[in-house]
Order: structure tokens, then sequence, then C-alpha cells
């Protein structure tokens, strides 16, 4: 289980903490997620149990929240749109 897991729209969207180990990201797919935004980074380890367990994954690192809205906004929104019926998990 990953710390503060919850969907906010059922099979679709979640949130959560950042995944850390292999284990959390193959409990992430039994859970019906099937893509995944960063806005904080992840480890090698679970990047590589991203592509192992067939989980898209965007890096969308947000240094700091009150920061201007980094660029690629579109493409973070597209992502979201395109997985979304697959489940996505926003951390």
């Amino acid at each position: 289980m990953i710390k503060n897991f919850r969907f906010t729209e059922p099979g679709e969207i979640a949130l959560s903490g950042v995944p850390e180990s292999p284990e959390q990201v193959a409990w992430l797919r039994d859970q019906g997620v099937g893509a995944v935004v960063s806005l904080h980074p992840v480890s090698d380890e679970v990047d590589a149990a991203f592509r192992a367990n067939g989980v898209a994954h965007l890096p969308y690192p947000v240094r700091d929240f009150s920061d201007p809205i980094p660029a690629g906004l579109a493409d973070l929104a597209a992502f979201i749109a395109a997985h979304r019926s697959g489940g996505v998990l926003i951390h």
C-alpha cells in the first residue's frame, strides 16, 4: 500500500504519496492504476518497475508549488486524458 492512496474519481484519477518500491508499483497495478504522473522524483528502481508492470509514466517534476506553472502543462493534461479510463495516479 502507498501512503494516502485514494481514488478521487473512482477507477479514473487517484492521488497518493510517492511510490517507493517495485512492490508498491505492483500494488498500484492491482488497484487498477495503468499510468502515473510524478510531480516528485521517483527512484530508478521504481521507474524500472513502472516499465516492468506496463504502467505508463510521465515525470512532471514541480520544484516549488509557489513557482509559476511549469512548461508542458498541455502535455500533462493530454497524458491524463489519454490514460484516464485505465486509471491515472498523480503523486
